[in-house]
Parts: C-alpha cells; sequence; structure tokens
C-alpha cells in the first residue's frame, strides 16, 4: 500500500478548503465565546485559525509545483507575488484588528493582531526567501 499525501492544486478545491476553514472556525467562535474568560476563547479560535491557515499552505501546491514531494518548511506560496500580497493583507487584518476591537474586546483585538502578524511575518519571510532563489 501506497501513502498519497494530499495536495489541492485546483482553485476550486482551493476555495472550498478556505470556505470551510471560515465556516468551520465561526461556529466554534460562537461555540467558544460562551466561555467565562474571553482570552481563552479569543486565544483558542486564533490558535485554529492559524493552524487551518497554515495547514492549508503545505497542501496548496502552484501550477509549476511539484505535487508529491512536500514544500520546504519555510515556504508558504508558490510563487513571491501571492506571498507578497497575502502578507500585506494579514498586515491589513491586524490593523482592522486594533482599530475595531481595542476599546470593546481586548482579548480579541490582541489575540486577532497577534495571529494576523504571524502570518504576515510567514508570508513575507517566504516571499523573500523565494526572490532569493529566483535570483540565483
Amino acid at each position: 500500500m501506497r501513502w498519497s499525501p494530499l495536495r489541492l492544486v485546483q482553485k476550486r478545491w482551493k476555495a472550498i478548503y478556505i470556505i470551510g476553514g471560515l465556516a468551520v472556525t465561526s461556529a466554534l467562535f460562537s461555540f467558544v465565546n460562551r466561555l467565562p474568560f474571553e482570552w481563552v476563547s479569543s486565544a483558542l479560535t486564533a490558535a485554529l485559525q492559524f493552524g487551518w491557515i497554515y495547514y492549508g499552505t503545505r497542501i496548496f501546491r502552484g501550477r509549476n509545483e511539484l505535487v508529491v514531494s512536500p514544500r520546504a518548511p519555510w515556504r508558504v506560496t508558490a510563487e513571491p507575488t501571492s506571498g507578497f500580497v497575502l502578507g500585506i493583507l494579514w498586515l491589513a487584518l491586524a490593523a482592522y484588528s486594533i482599530l475595531v476591537y481595542f476599546g470593546e474586546q481586548l482579548a480579541l483585538a490582541v489575540t486577532g493582531a497577534i495571529e494576523f502578524l504571524l502570518l504576515t511575518g510567514l508570508y513575507l519571510r517566504s516571499s523573500m526567501r523565494l526572490l532569493r532563489k529566483n535570483q540565483r
């Protein structure tokens, strides 16, 4: 018996993965949000979202990538441009989290900003390394 890793190449399967992740984390947040400790529920939700997104970076593949072999641990996108765009979007979400939720929901603002800043760093670092790799 041969093991075949899960890889998502087609855009529709990637979209289903992303939408499914949003549905799962939203449902979990509404369930966990009932916990008496606001920081715990926010941290659990942020950790689940981060894990879901990071796992997606492991199974998504671009047009020019090998499907079977695993990605390098630092690599999260197929092309540097997509990593820069997604990194900037994560940075904008971190700013949004702080600006919108900081006054009334401090835990949500802080945990969301930390999660989004970690993702920003992950995507921008990956793109910088891909640029250096492509220049050789």
